[in-house]
């Protein structure tokens, strides 16, 4: 039996949070995609699934639908997070009880609530070791790994050939909330509007998996550490 790792990337296009308390909010956020890893021995899987059209409720479902496939096709004993009890499972179970509520989905509440049974967060993990060092309740992945000497690779801009146009504001490295604001809304509505085999489109995709799957190995890593202490 194995680990599964789940990350998701989100937009907000219709309204961006401003607050903190935003974030627990999912009418601020819609469903860009869903990192995944999963690791059974020495033996590690990863896998981004992306969202396949525009923002209804039936592209959110296509890729719920395909998260549950790649979960069910493995022996998961635990599942962990970075963060995950504020806002990944928050808005995985949101989004899943609304396909329901809506009729576009049937049991798909319960089905992705399945998914995390078994569930660890390595960010509240993370408070109760560092918790002396941290201020405000929290801190970022990348700085919890730099405090247990693990790697996290960056996934820089200057190594994909997008206009500066799509980058300008966000410095030298892509961040998570760069996808919130903007990269993840134009993926979505690239994808949407069929213009797939542009250099844009192409590049931008591959940039945005390997951010996604940049946090994975490290994520076990992670995990792998807190069970040891």
């Amino acid at each position: 039996m194995g680990t599964l790792a789940v990350d998701i990337e989100t937009a907000s296009p219709e309204k961006e949070p401003s607050k903190q308390e935003h974030f627990r909010d999912t009418s601020y956020f819609e469903l860009v995609a869903v990192a995944l890893g999963y690791k059974d021995g020495k033996k590690t899987e990863t896998d981004v699934l992306f969202r396949e059209g525009g923002w209804e409720q039936e592209n959110t479902a296509r890729v719920l639908e395909l998260m549950l496939s790649w979960c069910e096709g493995r022996d998961v004993e635990n599942v962990i997070t970075y963060n995950g009890n504020n806002f990944d499972l928050i808005h995985l179970r949101n989004w899943a009880e609304s396909l329901d509520q809506n009729g576009v989905a049937d049991d798909m509440f319960q089905r992705v609530d399945s998914v995390f049974t078994q569930h660890r967060d390595l960010a509240e993990l993370s408070f109760d070791k560092y918790r002396n060092q941290i201020s405000g309740g929290g801190t970022s992945f990348e700085t919890i790994c730099g405090w247990e000497d693990i790697d996290v690779v960056e996934t820089k801009y200057s190594d994909y050939d997008l206009h500066e146009s799509v980058h300008a504001e966000y410095g030298s490295k892509v961040e998570g909330w760069h996808i919130g604001e903007s990269l993840g809304e134009m993926y979505v509505n690239l994808r949407a509007s069929g213009a797939t085999d542009t250099k844009t489109y192409r590049q931008l995709e591959q940039m945005l998996v390997d951010y996604a799957t940049g946090d994975i190995i490290p994520l076990f890593e992670l995990d792998l550490n807190f069970q040891s202490d």
